[in-house]
């Protein structure tokens, strides 16, 4: 076994179910949790809890609008930089090889050409 492995995994050593639709229960929302049923208000407070949910939706809607695009702009940066510090490692084995391509390909190309001209001077 590698030595960077745990000696000892856990494993699942219980049955969890799933509870489906029809067995779940509806449990408030974090911000909610200290407010009352929707359905035991007013309907005028009914109506004000109504909008204030959908403020509060359009308001994280746009936040996570904003991470979105900050997110996209700072990963697409620091790929940048880790694919740019792989091309600068990897450049002198590339052209190492670009340069041993050239040579046989040269080598070839003369080989054949020297054959085909039956050993004969061009000039």
């Amino acid at each position: 076994m590698p030595p960077d492995l745990p000696r000892f995994v856990p494993t699942l050593t219980e049955v969890v179910e799933v509870a489906t639709a029809a067995t779940r229960v509806e449990t408030p929302s974090p911000a909610h949790a200290y407010l009352p049923a929707a359905a035991d208000l007013p309907a005028d407070l009914r109506e004000e809890r109504r909008i204030a949910d959908d403020v509060a939706e359009q308001i994280a809607h746009r936040v996570l609008q904003r991470v979105d695009a900050v997110l996209a702009e700072r990963l697409s940066e620091a790929l940048r930089q880790v694919v740019e510090q792989h091309t600068r490692t990897l450049l002198p084995a590339v052209r190492e090889e670009i340069v041993m391509a050239v040579h046989a390909t040269v080598a070839e190309a003369l080989a054949d050409e020297f054959l085909q001209s039956d050993g004969t001077s061009p000039i």
